[in-house]
């Protein structure tokens, strides 16, 4: 099994739960299952694919929330502005509304599949994901 590139954590705990990486070339959205006879996440996911046409609105929306997040960081900012400064916060609101519908579908293709990520930096927030069938 290939690692794949992990373009967005939109949700984080104790590890990557939902964002936008690739699977055998392909982007896709993530989404962790809950188990509830754990009361955890599992280490399983399902994976939609997202047509490749996204990825630059994917990319955007992330860079948006990676500007929010540096402001927060350095004081420059409230937690009542997130996810978006206010310079940004018209178009996230464009972008998010476009990634819902996206999230939200249940294209052909969807899957569940185990998930194994492994963080490759901490300063840049880069991912890597291992999916297996």
């Amino acid at each position: 099994m290939n690692w794949n590139r992990v373009e967005t954590v939109e949700d984080y705990w104790d590890g990557p739960r939902q964002g936008y990486a690739f699977l055998d070339g392909g982007l896709v959205f993530y989404n962790c299952i809950w188990s509830e006879a754990d009361d955890a996440y599992s280490d399983q996911f399902i994976v939609k694919p997202i047509p490749s046409y996204y990825l630059s609105a994917v990319r955007e929306h992330w860079s948006i929330w990676r500007r929010w997040e540096s402001a927060f960081a350095a004081g420059k900012t409230t937690k009542e502005t997130h996810p978006a400064l206010p310079a940004d916060k018209e178009r996230n609101q464009e972008l998010q509304a476009m990634l819902s519908l996206v999230e939200e579908s249940t294209p052909d293709g969807t899957q569940k599949v185990t998930g194994v990520f492994r963080r490759l930096s901490d300063e840049a927030k880069s991912w890597q994901v291992r999916w297996i069938e």
